[in-house]
């Protein structure tokens, strides 16, 4: 059955007449003094070498090739931005010649970024 705490302090008296304690109410504890510490970048490991593509990648018509390139050249720098990181120019370039939907994901990219 709940009971209604009564709000008494020092102890709540319907919590002591149906439980013979009042957890609600604590002494005052001094502040807990929680380690704060200052956020920082991390720095990554440098991304694992990613082997040439041996293909050559096929596109549906000439605008996808040339919006790729503009994706190679200009919207993977941009995304970088001030972080080295080769996931934009090293990762995603390498899955193009692996998955098609990445391919395609890169040509709308850089068709958004001309």
């Amino acid at each position: 059955r709940k009971v209604k705490c009564d709000r008494v302090k020092p102890s709540c008296s319907q919590c002591v007449q149906y439980y013979g304690a009042c957890e609600g109410y604590t002494q005052s504890r001094a502040p807990s003094r929680k380690r704060i510490r200052a956020l920082t970048p991390q720095h990554f490991m440098a991304a694992p070498n990613i082997e040439k593509p041996r293909t050559a990648l096929t596109f549906e018509d000439e605008s996808s090739s040339r919006y790729f390139q503009v994706y190679m050249s200009e919207a993977a720098t941009e995304l970088n931005g001030l972080f080295s990181s080769s996931f934009w120019d090293r990762v995603i370039f390498h899955e193009t010649h692996r998955q098609p939907f990445v391919r395609q994901a890169a040509v709308a990219i850089g068709a958004l970024n001309k």
